[in-house]
């Protein structure tokens, strides 16, 4: 196996060809487009979140080192595994200080924010043109939320994407 690295980028040279991408930052989850009537009488569509995918994307964009984008060119499928590492609240820690460590009772508690899928959203609409053609080639997206486990973390986002394997003729995904 062929490994390059450039910053926390990785490509791996196997029989699946997979980019990973760490972020050290959180997206905050999407939201829907907001539509303003103007002076006019018309509609006018604003994305809210424009500059901040902008500026995810212009992350991502820096680890991949000078590569020719979008990396996965053309028709092919896709398969993605996001994982959202969301930092822990202050109420999480003894008497709220961070260097005190986490209370034993939440450990494992809930994982809060934003619905999952909106995170997702973020994350798929900031890939487009860098390391993919289109969100429309993702077939296959796994994504976790959990708890930060560095306890002093900020927060951050990890992205695998990797060519989908042909099907099986004999075994059908559920």
């Amino acid at each position: 196996m062929n490994n390059d690295t450039v910053g926390q980028f990785r490509l791996e040279s196997t029989a699946e060809y997979v980019v990973s991408i760490f972020i050290a930052k959180i997206p905050i989850p999407l939201r829907r487009c907001v539509a303003t009537l103007t002076r006019s009488g018309r509609f006018r569509m604003a994305n809210p979140h424009a500059r901040l995918i902008a500026s995810f994307r212009e992350d991502v964009v820096g680890q991949l080192g000078g590569c020719s984008l979008p990396i996965f060119k053309g028709d092919v499928p896709l398969a993605m595994t996001v994982i959202f590492s969301i930092r822990r609240p202050d109420h999480h820690y003894v008497n709220r200080d961070r260097n005190n460590g986490i209370k034993p009772n939440v450990l494992h508690s809930r994982v809060t924010g934003g619905d999952i899928d909106n995170y997702a959203k973020f994350v798929l609409e900031s890939m487009n043109g860098v390391i993919y053609v289109d969100d429309k080639f993702i077939c296959r997206l796994c994504v976790k939320k959990r708890w930060d486990i560095k306890e002093n973390s900020e927060g951050s986002t990890s992205i695998a994407v990797s060519i989908m394997n042909p099907p099986s003729t004999d075994t059908q995904d559920e």
